[in-house]
Order: structure tokens, then C-alpha cells, then sequence
């Protein structure tokens, strides 16, 4: 880790870049969560011209609140991802990201040579 290798591969672990899946996955959440807020409003003012307990509205807001938060999407995402990621693998392919699975996913043509065309950056023929 010492060396200028390993310091570049520090920096390229350290980078959090999301994929597009984890940034759907995160819109869907916060979606969810504000269509939740969005409830909890409308049935407050419901009760208040009902003139029912408001005990019974932070129930059942709290009970809204829970159900809406996607706990286990991330998790299914997740075996979803290591799903493929077996498949790849039968295949001889090599995984190093679940989130890469995805994004190759959405490719058509993969160009690549054994003398270092993607890593080094430079294209001859495709």
C-alpha cells in the first residue's frame, strides 16, 4: 500500500460513486416516504373535522410511517445482484462490484482485446 499502485488503489476503494440501480433505489425510498407524509397530512385533517382521538392518529401514523419505509428493498436488491453474480461467475466471468452487474446489464457491445485496450485507455480497432 505503500507503493504508487497502492495508493491509487486506495483511492479508487475510497471512491463512493452510486450506480444508477442504487440511485432508483433511493428515489423509489424517498418517494415512498414522502407519499407516506403526504397520507399521514390528509387522514390529521380528516380526524380533526371527525373529531376522533388523536391517540388513534399517531398510530395509525406510526404504523404508516413503518409499513412505508422500504426496509428489505436494498436486501433483495442485494440477492438479486449476487444471483447474477453466481450466474457470471458459472460463466467464467469474474465480479469484483454487485453494483457492476447492473450496469453491464445495460450494455449491448462489449469491445475488448488481452493487451490492456480498457485499462490503459487506448482503442485501436473495436
Amino acid at each position: 500500500m505503500n507503493t504508487f499502485f497502492g495508493k491509487i488503489a486506495t483511492l479508487v476503494e475510497e471512491t463512493k460513486i452510486q450506480s444508477h440501480i442504487q440511485k432508483i433505489v433511493i428515489k423509489i425510498g424517498n418517494n415512498l416516504i414522502a407519499f407516506a407524509f403526504m397520507l399521514i397530512t390528509l387522514v390529521f385533517i380528516v380526524i380533526f373535522f371527525r373529531h376522533e382521538s388523536v391517540l388513534d392518529f399517531f398510530q395509525f401514523a406510526l404504523v404508516l410511517l413503518v409499513a412505508a419505509i422500504p426496509a428489505t428493498l436494498p436486501a433483495v436488491l442485494s440477492v438479486s445482484l449476487a444471483i447474477g453474480a453466481i450466474a457470471l461467475a458459472k460463466e467464467g466471468a469474474i465480479v469484483s462490484k454487485l453494483a457492476a452487474i447492473e450496469e453491464m446489464a445495460g450494455m449491448d457491445i462489449l469491445c475488448s482485446d488481452q493487451t490492456g485496450t480498457i485499462t490503459k485507455k487506448r482503442t485501436k480497432y473495436c
